[in-house]
C-alpha cells in the first residue's frame, strides 16, 4: 500500500490508542502518507460523512448512515 490516509480522531481516543498503533502502521506500510486529525467525535464523523477523510475513530457515532462500516471491537 501506499499513498496518503486521513484520519481523523478525538483527543481522548487518539492520545491513549493511536500513538502506538500508528508507529506501528508506519512502520509495517513505510509508503503510506498518515494525515492525523484531532477533533471532537462530532467533526470526526461529519469528515468521514463527506468524504473528506477516510477513516474516524471515535467512540459514539451521533447517527448511523448506511453508507459508513461500523467497527465495535475496535482496541479491545
Amino acid at each position: 500500500m501506499k499513498g496518503p490516509l486521513a484520519i481523523a480522531t478525538s483527543h481522548p481516543v487518539g492520545l491513549r490508542r493511536l500513538t502506538y498503533t500508528s508507529k506501528d502502521f508506519t512502520r509495517t506500510y513505510p509508503e503510506v502518507k498518515l494525515d492525523i486529525r484531532f477533533v471532537d467525535s462530532e467533526a470526526c464523523y461529519e469528515m468521514l460523512s463527506r468524504g473528506k477523510i477516510e477513516l474516524d475513530i471515535i467512540t459514539l457515532p451521533p447517527d448511523r448512515q448506511p453508507t459508513i462500516y461500523y467497527s465495535e471491537k475496535l482496541w479491545y
